[in-house]
């Protein structure tokens, strides 16, 4: 049945009827929700109907389902360009970013946002607190590491075998 409502979504787009092709993809969408390209027509159909915020909210729904995908991230993008309102995606990233802090391409996508809007020294510190993040992750792993290293290299050391 979903393909079927996917032929007549296309028809009715064709036929320069968003509004109903809108309708077919949602059904769609709501029944395969792990399927980017329905999620995305949903998203680009909700803005050409004039449902701006809503295509908003389906894109930020769709950055946190496909878990930050360079895709999804595109997606919200393209969506903010559409609508003309490319000066609210830095503080709605912000958003996302403070969801999930540990999420890199998040993070990546901010600070692109942020140094293509002319915020370069925002950009910049974002990145150097990402870099310090990673840099006391890896600091206590591998101080961890050494450990475990240690204690392998002393149970594993030579001994003169038995007898002698």
């Amino acid at each position: 049945p979903e393909s079927l409502y996917a032929e007549v979504a296309r028809l009715h787009e064709g036929l320069g009827e968003p509004a109903a092709a809108l309708q077919a993809y949602e059904i769609v969408a709501a029944r395969q929700p792990d399927d980017f390209a329905s999620q995305a027509k949903v998203v680009s159909l909700q803005a050409a109907t004039g449902n701006g915020d809503q295509a908003l909210t389906a894109a930020t729904d769709v950055v946190r389902r496909f878990r930050a995908s360079p895709e999804s991230l595109a997606l919200l993008r393209d969506t903010y360009r559409k609508l003309g309102r490319e000066r609210d995606l830095p503080a709605d990233l912000r958003k996302l970013h403070a969801e999930r802090p540990n999420d890199r391409e998040i993070v990546f996508a901010l600070a692109d946002v942020l140094e293509s809007s002319g915020q370069t020294e925002d950009a910049e510190k974002l990145l150097r607190a990402e870099l310090v993040k990673l840099g006391s992750a890896a600091g206590s792993a591998g101080r961890r590491g050494v450990g475990r290293r240690r204690s392998t290299r002393q149970a594993t050391a030579w001994r003169p075998p038995a007898g002698r």
